[in-house]
This record gives C-alpha cells, structure tokens and sequence, in this order.
C-alpha cells in the first residue's frame, strides 16, 4: 500500500561491469522492462531489489508467437530440483543457472530419467563464473527421454536455477514453458 524503492543490475558476467537501474513504484504500481532494450548480451542474468517493501517479480519469455511467464526465485541456493521435462523428440529442454555474486559457484548437475540417474560429464564440477548467467541444453545431454527431472547440487558458492522448455509441435505439444 506504499511505495517502494527498486534496483535492477543485468550482469552478463567476466570483467564486464553489471548496468543496475533504479526506480521508485508507487503503491500497487506494474511496470515491464525489456532487458534486451538495457542490456544486448546472449546471456545475462538479472537480479531485482526492493527497498522499502516486498514486491512480486516475474519472469517472461517469448519465442515466435508463444510467451511463458512465471515468478522469479528470491534467493540463490546450493541445491536445486526440478521436475517432469522431456528431451523427446520436437522437445527443447534447458536449464539456466545464475551465479549473482563475486565468486564462481561450481555445480553438479543430475539426470533423472526413465533409463535411471544420468550424470553427464559435461555437467559434472560445471563452473558458474561470477556475476554471470549460462544454459544447459538437457536435450543434448539426456537424449529422448520421456520424462526427466533435474537436480542441481553447489560444491562451491550457491545460485539461481531455472527451467525452460520449448515443443516444437513434432508430437502434438506446441510453445514455450
């Protein structure tokens, strides 16, 4: 019911310098920002503060003429698990790891498929630089699986985990989520 303070920084990671935003929102206040129109980089990474009060983040993505939108995490974390995805085919299944902080974090990342746990070596003691943003294409990984679920574990340092899937079509699933 009163307004509050904002801080956005588009980190994309290496020695390049985070672009932070700052803005005030009134009370019950919306606003959209394009973070391709602040920052042109192929991965970034986002993190919002509020000062003042809580506020309700999300996140959007578009691709063609599809748009998923879901609610941003509020904090990083050492260990992370997601649920029901599929690397059948027509399907794209990715995962997006954000490591906002001054340190590199290192991960493990596991499959958990119809075929059992698969480890891959690629994911294994994977390396999040700091300030940076990076995708894992599961699809390359876990190759036309069912399902798969995913379970990400920090050796060192902590971060922000999400999942995306695009469908093709192929099988009758169509769009983004």
């Amino acid at each position: 019911p009163h307004s509050l303070d904002v801080e956005t920084t588009v980190m994309t990671g290496g020695t390049a310098k985070p672009t932070t935003q700052r803005f005030r929102l009134d009370a019950f206040e919306q606003r959209r920002m394009v973070i391709a129109d602040i920052v042109r980089a192929p991965e970034v990474g986002v993190a919002v503060e509020t000062f003042g009060g809580r506020a309700i983040v999300e996140h959007e993505i578009r691709g063609q003429d599809d748009v998923a939108v879901g609610p941003c995490a509020h904090s990083a974390a050492r260990s992370w698990y997601f649920a029901e995805g599929s690397t059948e085919r027509g399907a794209e299944d990715w995962l997006a790891l954000f490591n906002p902080f001054g340190s590199d974090a290192i991960v493990d990342v596991s499959f958990l498929t119809d075929q059992g746990v698969q480890t891959p070596d690629a994911v294994q003691a994977l390396v999040v630089p700091r300030r940076s943003r990076i995708s894992v294409a599961v699809h390359d990984l876990a190759r036309r699986q069912l399902q798969v679920g995913i379970a990400v574990h920090a050796r060192v340092g902590q971060v922000v985990a999400e999942r995306a899937a695009r469908f093709d079509g192929t099988d009758t699933r169509k769009g983004i989520t």
